[in-house]
């Protein structure tokens, strides 16, 4: 419709300048966000020491502080945004000694809504293929064909936009198109992938009629004004609930140990300090312990990088028909 200025028509524009505005754009949050503060909250040893708030969020996620209790504005990062790029990422490394090994959910969300839509066709390809990326699968469903690169990119923020809730109309303004293109879009979707607008109509009716959802077991409440934002609250809320799950596992499994310590996590991955010399023993039980337990109806699949860093840089990532295969061999 109107003018707009965010990052999703500047990107689109082939516009030098617009492309100049995104890239500086991004460059000043990267600062403000998680470069300008950091200095301000390690102790004499380089040393962050975060606090985590278990219910922080309306979806059961946690929320981080640089520190307990009140923070001043020049000790705030966002701890759980810090975002997937060398830059940042390179400046959190691993005692001597020791690794750092980052043990990723692949896609766990997109697997979320899998289990809970029952869709046939997600259900059966990851019966196929439990390693397959749900959005190449998803256009193939759509499309009768493998999709490329371009497609797949366009395709993941549609599906995206869709799952929190936005209609032909907003995502037609998301990516400058047209309204009759966006719902054609959405009607490919739909009729390749029938138990997903299902599943966000019937979520949206519970919403109206009982005020909450259920994410495992806990339950979240929601105004039937957003109702829409139901799907949302039960993918990541039982997400959170696995998460807090698993933590408590890895305390048990790890409470006598000194070969492996849990040093952070970011929603759905968690980062160790894992011993050099004993990495291929630990890197496959803590997979194990990350995928399992889950009783979802499609399988749940993780990806490791281990590095002097958490940016990893040890050769690519490690995928887990890898450590599957460490596995067998240990």
């Amino acid at each position: 419709g109107g003018k707009s200025w965010k990052h999703e028509i500047l990107a689109q524009t082939g516009v030098e300048v617009c492309e100049a505005i995104a890239e500086y754009r991004s460059l000043g949050t990267l600062a403000s966000g998680y470069l300008t503060n950091l200095p301000n909250v390690l102790d004499a040893f380089d040393v962050l020491h975060p606090s985590y708030d278990a219910v922080g969020s309306e979806t059961g996620r946690f929320t981080g502080k640089t520190r307990a209790g009140k923070e001043t504005k020049k000790e705030r990062i966002n701890l759980l945004g810090i975002p997937k790029i060398p830059e940042v990422r390179r400046l959190f490394r691993a005692r001597p000694g020791y690794v750092w090994v980052c043990i990723d959910l692949a896609q766990v969300e997109q697997r979320g809504i899998a289990h809970y839509s029952s869709d046939p066709g997600l259900l059966a390809g990851y019966a196929e293929n439990p390693d397959v990326d749900y959005y190449r699968l998803a256009g193939r469903m759509a499309y009768g064909r493998d999709i490329t690169d371009e497609e797949r990119v366009l395709l993941k923020r549609v599906v995206l936009a869709r799952g929190y809730g936005a209609q032909a109309r907003k995502i037609a303004k998301l990516f400058g198109q047209s309204e009759e293109w966006a719902t054609d879009f959405l009607v490919r979707l739909d009729s390749a992938m029938p138990g997903l607008p299902k599943f966000y109509a019937d979520v949206a009716a519970q919403v109206r009629q009982h005020g909450f959802v259920l994410a495992e077991d806990w339950p979240s409440r929601l105004d039937d004004r957003v109702a829409y934002q139901g799907v949302h609250r039960i993918v990541q809320g039982s997400c959170a609930v696995h998460l807090k799950r698993l933590l408590i596992v890895l305390h048990n499994l790890l409470a006598d140990t000194d070969e492996v310590h849990v040093v952070h996590h970011v929603h759905d991955e968690i980062n160790f300090e894992v011993r050099k010399d004993v990495v291929k023993k630990w890197v496959p039980i803590l997979a194990e312990v990350m995928t399992s337990g889950w009783g979802w109806q499609v399988p749940v699949r993780c990806a490791v990088k281990i590095g002097p860093t958490w940016w990893g840089g040890v050769g690519p990532e490690i995928k887990q028909k890898d450590i599957d295969a460490w596995t067998k061999v240990a």
